[in-house]
């Protein structure tokens, strides 16, 4: 299961949030980087890492008390260390 990519940018910053196909509940997580050039360009490597499935791992569609589907799945990178975690990721 492969997700997309949804951006937001707001007063606070740049938001990039995973969107899970077929499921009832498809964004599950969001990670904020500053809107400068160097977070525009961090937000780029992250949404590209994201749609190659990189960033999470033991990903597994459940059902929450009310019925709904969710994917809940492991984040293999930490917003304050971001930079770092995706070049370990080779992004």
């Amino acid at each position: 299961m492969t997700p997309t990519t949804r951006t937001e940018t707001t007063a606070d910053g740049i938001t990039v949030w995973t969107v899970w196909p077929n499921v009832d509940r498809p964004e599950t997580s969001g990670i904020q980087v500053a809107d400068t050039p160097a977070g525009r360009a961090l937000a780029v490597r992250l949404e590209t890492a994201i749609r190659h499935g990189a960033v999470h791992s033991d990903a597994e569609v459940k059902v929450d008390r009310d019925g709904k589907t969710y994917v809940s799945a492991t984040c293999n990178v930490i917003g304050r260390r971001l930079n770092a975690d995706l070049a370990r990721l080779g992004y």
